[in-house]
């Protein structure tokens, strides 16, 4: 039986400016990734997205839907004790406070949508669906 590590992760989009899409810098120099986190035992993952978006940006969620959940990522590079990573990617409607880098948070920017692959490689490599689905639902520009 696999020992999954289930992470949920948030789309925000700019409020003033619907074509940037929010995303972290953990340390200096790494990629950029969605704002988001592992999920506690006990927790649900609208609690889990709750938590991390507080403690990562000071924000607190008022509106989220669930985008889409992806299974069988792969082996989690981060935490070896998990055989594979299950990532539940929610799109954040409305929140309270100004999104900011807080806990063990380098960076937080806003990302033009044309340029996100380009940014967000970490998560298009491990997903490569996750393009096509934010494409979709008109939540980032096409490549071309």
């Amino acid at each position: 039986m696999k020992n999954t590590l289930h992470v949920a992760s948030a789309i925000i989009r700019d409020p003033s400016d619907l074509s940037k899409i929010l995303l972290i810098e953990r340390t200096p120099g790494t990629p950029l990734i969605f704002p988001g986190g592992k999920k506690e035992e006990g927790e649900t993952l609208d609690g889990t997205l709750q938590r991390e978006l507080k403690e990562e940006l000071g924000i607190t969620l008022l509106g989220w839907t669930r985008f889409r959940e992806y299974n069988n990522v792969g082996k989690p590079i981060f935490d070896a004790k998990y055989d594979d990573l299950t990532l539940h990617l929610f799109l954040v409607e409305s929140y309270n406070g100004l999104p900011s880098p807080k806990d063990g948070i380098h960076n937080a920017i806003y990302v033009n949508n044309h340029d996100w692959e380009k940014n967000l490689v970490i998560v298009a490599d491990m997903v490569p669906e996750i393009y096509e689905d934010l494409h979709n639902h008109d939540i980032i520009a096409s490549k071309n």
